[in-house]
């Protein structure tokens, strides 16, 4: 089942400033949610953000241990 906690939010940008609107590197380093950035190449870049929200969109099923079964005794012959 997957941990909807554990998702991370990675952006491949390839200019430093903003251009026509685009958000660039800059930008995002300067938000509060940046978590890292990697270089790959002069003009690629990741950026590592960690998410501002968790939405909940899976149900959650608890682990169920049938305790009947530990509760009766084991007959060796």
């Amino acid at each position: 089942m997957e941990n909807v906690d554990k998702r991370v939010d990675i952006k491949l940008l390839t200019h430093w400033k903003n251009i026509r609107g685009s958000k660039g590197v800059e930008t995002f380093i300067s938000m509060p949610n940046f978590k890292s950035a990697s270089v790959f190449s002069e003009n690629l870049v990741a950026v590592h953000m960690g998410l501002l929200k968790v939405y909940y969109d899976k149900p959650l099923y608890p682990r169920m241990v049938n305790v009947r079964h530990f509760a009766t005794p084991i007959q060796i012959h």
